[in-house]
């Protein structure tokens, strides 16, 4: 296994305490490695580090750092901008048509069930209407907007 170690703001180091296991309610069990401060008493940059009243932790899951980063590869490729862009035009367009175009405000019914189904039902007439719009633009097979190649240098 890898040996990580951690220096704090005061020069002082942060040893491993003990390995986290903790299991999740869908049954997914996260393993960290704990390391703790030596010693946290008189430091000049405790407030600025942590608001504890003992010693400084982190919690540390390689596991988690290696999703991190392929996250970020993810997000940063082509395909992941091209949904990025997406996501922003398609939810935010809902969010706007509904209020601007649809009237909707504030709800009319109260409690769980009454705004469940108002939700759903303003949800089905705008995906209709997208429908529509669609068929009428013959542009089904589309499901992404593909942005244009700017030339900016």
């Amino acid at each position: 296994m890898k040996k990580y170690e951690f220096i704090c703001h005061n020069n002082r180091r942060l040893k491993h305490i003990y390995t986290s296991k903790r299991k999740k309610d869908s049954g997914y069990e996260a393993k960290s490695r704990v390391y703790e401060c030596e010693s946290c008493d008189n430091c000049e940059f405790r407030l600025q580090c942590f608001k504890g009243k003992k010693n400084q932790r982190i919690f540390y899951s390689s596991i988690f750092i290696k999703y991190r980063e392929e996250s970020q590869r993810n997000i940063d490729s082509e395909l992941g901008m091209l949904f990025r862009v997406n996501r922003s035009i398609q939810t935010e367009r809902a969010i706007g048509a509904l209020k601007q175009d649809y009237k909707f405000n504030r709800f009319k019914y109260r409690g769980e069930i009454g705004t469940f189904f108002e939700v759903l039902i303003y949800a089905m007439a705008f995906s209709v209407n997208k429908l529509h719009n669609k068929i009428q633009d013959n542009r089904l097979g589309l499901s992404f907007f593909y942005p244009k190649a700017s030339n900016v240098a």
